[in-house]
């Protein structure tokens, strides 16, 4: 699944949070992207969801998030660093399959 160019133009510089297929999610700020839609975040968080809670885990420098491997992206307001219910009830409520490897 690509996403089409403008959408990724109207996230340029911006903190979004990205899902993997895998089920991990990175909150970062979009630093660019490339024709296939690969990302390259900086300032990047990875939101561990455990059944006590959330753990973040900063990553240093910069990282690049694979095109083909975002499940869906988003932005995010300045205050917010993770989301307020665990990924697994977000995915399940929104409609979205929860894709286990």
């Amino acid at each position: 699944f690509y996403y089409p160019m403008g959408l990724l133009d109207h996230y340029l510089h911006k903190r979004v949070s990205i899902i993997t297929c895998d089920g991990k999610n990175y909150i970062g700020k979009v630093k660019g992207y490339d024709q296939m839609t690969n990302i390259l975040l900086t300032q990047i968080i990875e939101n561990i969801y455990t059944s006590e809670g959330v753990v973040q885990k900063k990553i240093p420098k910069c990282m690049i998030v694979r095109g083909s491997n975002v499940a869906t992206i988003g932005p995010l307001k300045k205050s917010q660093a993770y989301f307020e219910k665990p990924l697994n009830e977000i995915v399940v409520s929104s409609g979205i399959p929860l894709v286990k490897h």
